[in-house]
């Protein structure tokens, strides 16, 4: 049975010390529990039997990496590991680690989405994260300085190297600013210093999305839901995930579109929902299906070439522009030659 270990109302290095902690790679994570437990001696509990079988698959697997001088495959682990007697398959990594290629990830340093039951205890151990006022204090420690250049790269640089003097703060990144205030960064130097507000900013960025959609539709992505919320994009797709949410209406690969008016009511309370995902799809077209339609390239389009004459977008939503298929079909009445002269050299080059 674990014991808790009482903890100080006020555990600020402690909570510094998790927070860093748990920003860590997976891989990164289990030396450090490797470490800690050899230097406590397992004095205070019995290590963790499921925690010690991730350590022991990963050792498998780096020992195969080794072997073969790069990532193998499950058939080349299997293989590797009997001619190294390793007491080890593919599947049994698999099962330690959340997956065979879950594995690999951890092997090479990268950090797999949390599950839910992570996420809480690290929420119970360093809080729910920084709030905006702390992503404006670590910008405007930054901008004190009165960098030569303001990009996402040079905050970046200069966040690494004040991280690495352990200063006061633990700056964020730049991506965990933005995500934190759903803004791009020129508009989150703007808050920082103070010439526009969070409300006002937030705003600004609601009316330009909604002056980019013309259709009948008022779809909006992550990051318009954020702002109507106040979370970032990371809680918001969390939450877009749980049980009640409304479903998105439109769907073009890993971008969703929610309607405006079911997040509002959602918002007020709403649970249940009589639409299935992805309703409005066959209403519209994405870049893909439009440029069949016309016959050009798909570059041709999201270039947006003043030489390629097409159809003006409906909406974007998550950065991925979309057409209403009956303003498409009237574009092509309209400009019924052009669209035929294309398909022609089309059919031409193809033969």
């Amino acid at each position: 049975m674990a014991v808790a270990i009482p903890r100080r109302a006020h555990d600020d290095e402690l909570t510094i010390v998790l927070a860093r902690l748990f920003a860590l790679s997976a891989r990164d994570q289990l030396r450090v529990y490797e470490t800690l437990r050899d230097y406590l001696g397992l004095a205070v509990a019995a290590p963790d039997d499921k925690v010690e079988r991730q350590l022991a698959a990963l050792v498998a697997l780096q020992q195969v990496h080794d072997t073969l001088g790069r990532v193998p495959t499950m058939e080349e682990f299997d293989e590797a590991a009997v001619e190294l007697a390793i007491d080890w398959n593919a599947q049994r990594i698999g099962r330690a680690l959340g997956g065979f290629k879950t594995a690999v990830a951890i092997l090479n340093g990268e950090r797999p989405r949390p599950s839910a039951g992570q996420e809480a205890k690290r929420r119970a151990a360093v809080g729910r994260g920084r709030t905006h006022e702390a992503h404006k204090v670590a910008l405007k420690t930054w901008l004190d300085t009165e960098p030569e250049s303001e990009g996402v790269r040079d905050y970046t640089a200069f966040a690494a190297e004040y991280n690495r003097g352990r200063g006061e703060l633990w700056l964020p990144s730049a991506s965990a600013i933005k995500k934190g205030l759903t803004l791009p960064w020129s508009e989150c130097l703007r808050y920082a210093r103070d010439e526009t507000t969070l409300a006002r900013a937030t705003s600004a960025l609601l009316a330009a999305r909604e002056s980019r959609t013309s259709g009948p539709d008022d779809l909006i992505g992550l990051r318009e839901i954020g702002a109507l919320f106040d979370r970032d994009t990371t809680t918001i797709w969390q939450l877009t995930l749980s049980d009640g949410f409304p479903p998105p209406a439109l769907v073009f690969g890993e971008k969703r579109g929610f309607l405006r008016e079911h997040i509002v009511a959602y918002k007020k309370g709403q649970r249940q929902w009589s639409h299935k995902r992805n309703f409005l799809r066959r209403q519209y077209l994405d870049v893909y299906e439009l440029a069949a339609a016309i016959a050009v390239k798909q570059s041709s389009v999201t270039s947006r070439s003043p030489a390629t004459r097409c159809p003006p977008a409906t909406g974007m939503v998550s950065g991925r522009s979309y057409w209403l298929k009956r303003d498409v079909a009237a574009w092509i009445q309209e400009h019924r030659e052009l669209v035929a002269r294309r398909r022609a050299r089309r059919a031409a080059r193809a033969g």
